[in-house]
């Protein structure tokens, strides 16, 4: 579920993103049109 993906999200990534940012990833995380690992990825190297 939507909790789970939120849940397996290390806390050291979550500086850059804001609360709204947050809400469309996991809603695009539970549509199944996001791959976190990527996004992730993408942010950290930004």
């Amino acid at each position: 579920g939507q909790s789970d993906n939120i849940a397996s999200i290390p806390f050291e990534h979550m500086y850059f993103m804001s609360i709204d940012d947050f809400d469309l990833l996991t809603s695009g995380i539970a549509s199944g049109g996001i791959n976190l690992t990527e996004i992730l990825d993408h942010a950290v190297k930004c």
